[in-house]
């Protein structure tokens, strides 16, 4: 009987052949549980910074937004020499040059504080259009010729055009006429 006894002991003591897998694993995390817990944490580091990065570009792009959207409301913003301003309007200037003026300031400080933004294209376009509305047509002319380019493919017409109506305000007709030549020679 002692035999017996001695039997069934030394069979119990073997490991079972129906564990459970998660036992299996319990023993697995508790052998590496040091490793495992460093390699959650990082998990969990990594996955904070992500979300904390895009976060902060959705942040800084609405922000730039909004600044293009300043620049448009400014140049858009309705002259009013004397009188009562019109209803709904919050921003208003006694003249064309005044306003114009204000439009390039906005443009300056959009360029120096989202100068790496996507909007920064349309925003050195819009510099370009006020430099000529102010009599700059010089400056205009360097900014359009900088940015053909340079910008985006949508936006290399717009300024091959800006720089021809920059080149005509300054006298330079020859010159016009020759990047309208060469834009319509591209269109073809």
């Amino acid at each position: 009987m002692a035999a017996k006894a001695g039997k069934i002991e030394k069979e119990l003591k073997a490991p079972d052949q129906f564990v459970s897998f998660w036992a299996k694993v319990g023993k697995q995390v508790e052998a590496n549980g040091r490793i495992l817990l460093l390699g959650l944490g990082a998990t969990i580091a990594l996955v904070l910074i992500i979300v904390g990065a895009r976060a902060f570009m959705n942040s800084r792009a609405e922000k730039a937004s909004q600044a293009f959207a300043k620049i448009q409301r400014v140049a858009a913003a309705p002259v009013v020499a004397e009188g009562k301003p019109p209803e709904g309007s919050d921003i208003t200037f006694k003249t064309d040059k005044e306003r114009n003026e204000a439009a390039l300031k906005e443009v300056d400080a959009f360029v120096a504080n989202f100068g790496g933004s996507s909007l920064r294209d349309e925003a050195e376009l819009q510099r370009g259009r006020l430099l000529i509305a102010l009599g700059r047509a010089g400056e205009a002319a360097t900014v359009y010729s900088g940015l053909i380019d340079k910008v985006d493919a949508r936006f290399a017409f717009l300024a091959a055009e800006g720089l021809a109506y920059a080149q005509e305000t300054a006298g330079e007709t020859d010159k016009a006429i020759a990047t309208l030549t060469t834009l319509a020679d591209k269109a073809k």
